[in-house]
């Protein structure tokens, strides 16, 4: 395998060459290559937005970070039907995207939810083909972060935000047609829409997923918490797993690994410039390979930017209630949901056996 293939592999197949091969020079190497990669990571990050925001506008940096992470699954991970389908798809995506941040401007915090649950259903039926592929979960957290992050308060604004997005299409489209042309020729967005016209585990989780987030948006319109959306993407990390992992292991995980992260974070502000600390924890994360470690290092990124917002200790303090308030309203709705579920199915199956 050439060093370039090696890049574009993830920390944990990388570590687990490195454990596996017995050869020194090959271990340098493939050290190397996860240290390089980290480093790269961060730069072309770094690149990337600070490129678009010159271009576009400081006012579209959310649009420009979500970019960035679609941008590296995008290469990997297709729709699950042919291409050409797939581009229009990526279309209503990114407008769907554009149009988050204005549901948050609506008065009536009943139409936000019904919008809310309407736009993250048709992110999931869209991209979620293959839902353990991930793509559920980065299209979510991409929806959610431009709601707590993008307010319209201007039409120059508005006017930045398309044009990046519309920007970013082409370029996505030509990278998508170029990595993913001759895949699923066979299947048609219409086989999608046959596909899922019945009850099956698959709908049942979409729903599931995009009610569950929808319900949490409709609580924090009351709650008025400053950086709600930490608690959203804690609750949407542990409905995004589709038969990958248990939600209880999951919600351990990032319990740890906030309080962790959090404490990490406090003390390495009292001892770092805030300026490179960020820079650290990205290039940390890209050596990651499990999710409570991802947990702790994305704390670094989110805690230095509110602190110059909210001070050191608030903020700790918020994310670690904020976090543990969507792993709390999680874990109880997916309780909740799991029950009745299974008693409808149990009725279901006891008039079948009736008839």
């Amino acid at each position: 395998m050439h060093f370039y293939q090696l890049l574009q592999l993830d920390p944990l197949t990388l570590k687990q060459k490195i454990h596996d091969v017995d050869n020194k020079k090959q271990k340098l190497q493939l050290i190397a290559c996860l240290f390089i990669r980290a480093i790269l990571l961060v730069s072309f990050a770094i690149f990337w937005i600070s490129s678009l925001n010159f271009i576009f506008g400081k006012d579209t940096s959310s649009f420009s970070l979500i970019l960035f992470c679609i941008l590296l699954t995008l290469r990997f991970v297709p729709f699950g039907y042919r291409v050409g389908h797939s581009l229009v798809g990526l279309g209503i995506v990114f407008i769907i995207l554009w149009l988050a941040p204005f549901i948050s401007l609506i008065a009536y915090p009943s139409i936000q939810f019904i919008l809310h649950f309407i736009c993250l259903l048709l992110l999931f039926f869209i991209t979620g083909k293959e839902p353990q592929m991930g793509n559920p979960g980065l299209y979510s957290f991409s929806y959610l972060y431009l709601i707590g992050t993008v307010h319209y308060i201007s039409n120059t604004q508005v006017v930045h935000s398309f044009f990046i997005l519309l920007f970013s299409y082409g370029l996505f489209a030509i990278i998508f047609y170029h990595k993913h042309k001759f895949s699923n020729e066979n299947i048609s967005f219409i086989h999608i829409i046959k596909e899922n016209r019945h009850i099956n585990n698959k709908n049942i989780w979409y729903f599931y997923y995009a009610f569950g987030i929808s319900l949490l948006l409709f609580l924090g319109t009351y709650l008025r918490i400053d950086r709600f959306m930490w608690s959203t993407f804690a609750c949407s990390s542990l409905f995004s797993g589709y038969n990958t992992f248990k939600i209880s292991e999951r919600a351990k995980e990032r319990v740890i690994g906030i309080f962790g992260g959090s404490i990490l974070s406090g003390l390495l502000l009292l001892l770092i410039p805030i300026n490179y600390l960020g820079m650290l924890g990205g290039i940390c994360l890209g050596f990651c390979a499990t999710y409570k470690n991802k947990t702790i290092f994305n704390c670094i990124g989110a805690i230095t930017s509110a602190t110059l917002i909210f001070g050191l200790k608030t903020t700790v303090l918020l994310r670690i209630t904020l976090n543990l308030l969507g792993v709390g309203y999680a874990f109880l709705y997916h309780l909740i949901f799991v029950n009745i579920t299974g008693s409808l199915m149990k009725k279901g199956k006891k008039r079948l056996g009736k008839n």
